[in-house]
Formats: structure tokens, C-alpha cells, sequence
């Protein structure tokens, strides 16, 4: 008895049809991180948008309790925020307190809800000082977002940078900023050594910090 194999025509069949399923697997993975991305983008305009409403009413940021114009706390790889209902002026919490005691935030959520993001990672609030192209030492205010996947970093900085997370310095310069342990990093989102990199190729899974810097730019 003869066995028949596969023509040309049936095995190009078969090929499409392998490349149709993995497009759409590829596909749907990039949809599912930038899905990811939009939500971080939205849990840190919230707090942006808190601190903006705080200045308003207040007339200094929540946090910048000696008013000079710089939130408190200028730690940028803190531990992540507690539920303790802390007012110590040096803590991370302390923005928080502030925000909740004029109900911009509910007083009944914790600090831990507040600071939490929908992907796992979590917020807080720093100030610290960029030097500009100047020489000049320029007080800045910002949402810190840490353990924050790749691929959400950068839908936050094409959000609000409208800049390219490429090697072109992209996360050294605007308003979205990556960290380096407590300080502003220098390179950009795809450079080799940096958190978005493995193996020489950029893992939009693997995770980084990030500055959102709301004041001071």
C-alpha cells in the first residue's frame, strides 16, 4: 500500500495557516501589555491629578509640609508605602495623609490601596532636583512608580512624553524618567545592561522604576 505525503500546495497551506495562529498570538500579547501600560498611565494621572487639586486648595503640594516647594520624602527606592496613619513629614505616607485629610483621597482607604497599582506594582510620592541643561539645579516633585513592567513604562512614556521609549535617551529626558536605585537614570529605555534588556533584546515583561516627574519641568 502507498503512503502519500503532502503536495506543495497542501504544505503552503499548512505554513499560513501556522503563521495566521502565531500572528495572533503575537498580536494578542501586545495587546494585553498595552492594556497593562494604559492602566499604569491611568493610576498615575490619579495621584498627579490629586496633587494638582491639593496645590490649588493649599497652595503647596501634599507632602511639602515647609513649603519649599519639595515634597519631603526624596527617597526613589523606598520600600513600598504601609497602612500605618503615620505624620512624621519625612515618611512616605505622609502625602497620602495629607491628601485624605482634605477628601481628595477617601479617608477610609488605606495607604496601601492608594499606593498600589492595578498591575502590582506601587506609587508614592518623592521630591528631589534635576540639573538642567544649564548647569542649574531645578527642584522637581514626583509620582514614583516602582515594579513597573517594561512594556508599561513605555506606554507611559509615549502618554505623556510623546517620545519614542527607543535608545535614543528616551528615559533620561521629559517628564517619564527611569531610576536607577535612588537616582535619575542616564541612558535610554533599550540600553544594553539596562532593566528592560535580556539576552541583547528588550522583555517588555521584565520590570524597571519610573519617575513621573509632575512639577518643576
Amino acid at each position: 500500500m502507498s503512503e502519500k505525503g503532502f503536495t506543495l500546495v497542501e504544505l503552503a497551506i499548512v505554513l499560513v495557516i501556522i503563521g495566521v495562529l502565531i500572528g495572533g498570538v503575537i498580536r494578542g500579547q501586545g495587546m494585553i501589555e498595552g492594556a497593562r501600560g494604559k492602566k499604569v498611565v491611568t493610576d498615575a494621572t490619579v495621584l498627579v491629578n490629586a496633587q494638582y487639586r491639593y496645590y490649588e486648595r493649599m497652595g503647596r503640594y501634599a507632602g511639602d509640609s515647609d513649603n519649599n516647594g519639595i515634597i519631603n520624602f526624596g527617597t526613589l527606592n523606598s520600600a513600598k508605602p504601609n497602612d500605618a496613619n503615620v505624620t512624621d513629614n519625612a515618611d512616605v505616607d505622609f502625602a497620602f495623609n495629607e491628601l485624605k485629610a482634605v477628601d481628595i483621597f477617601p479617608t477610609g482607604s488605606t495607604n496601601a490601596q492608594l499606593a498600589t497599582t492595578q498591575s502590582g506594582g506601587f506609587m508614592y510620592f518623592a521630591g528631589s532636583t534635576l540639573t538642567d541643561a544649564a548647569g542649574n539645579s531645578v527642584p522637581v516633585n514626583m509620582v514614583v512608580l516602582r515594579n513597573v513592567e517594561c512594556a508599561a513604562a513605555f506606554a507611559i512614556e509615549l502618554n505623556v512624553d510623546a517620545t519614542a521609549p527607543d535608545s535614543n535617551n528616551s528615559a533620561s529626558r521629559g517628564k517619564i524618567r527611569r531610576l536607577s536605585g535612588n537616582a535619575f537614570a542616564g541612558d535610554s529605555w533599550t540600553a544594553t545592561g539596562g532593566d528592560c534588556v535580556s539576552g541583547g533584546r528588550v522583555v517588555g515583561t521584565n520590570t524597571t522604576n519610573v519617575a513621573y516627574i509632575f512639577s518643576g519641568l
